[in-house]
């Protein structure tokens, strides 16, 4: 359903490091003004985490300044904890 709502060009499904690294970095180089991680607690915090290192990385930042470059962050938690 997302990929026909948002564009498949706009829709990340990973399930390896590497592969959400590769869309944190993408989401970053594009500049996404939203996102909307769907997944558990680790999913949440390793996007927020890769995006984060990605703004350091490219704009040569500190930590605090990167996270105010984030985009915002809705989250649909379908995890088995959900503590977020």
């Amino acid at each position: 359903i997302a990929e026909e709502v948002f564009g498949k060009e706009h829709v990340y499904i990973t399930s390896t490091k590497e592969e959400a690294r590769r869309a944190a970095a993408t989401i970053v180089q594009h500049q996404y003004s939203v996102v909307v991680p769907v997944g558990g607690d680790g999913t949440l915090s390793t996007l927020l985490d890769l995006m984060t290192k990605e703004i350091m990385k490219n704009s040569n930042t500190d930590v605090e300044q990167a996270v105010q470059q984030l985009p915002l962050v809705g989250y649909i938690p379908l995890g088995t904890g959900n503590g977020v």
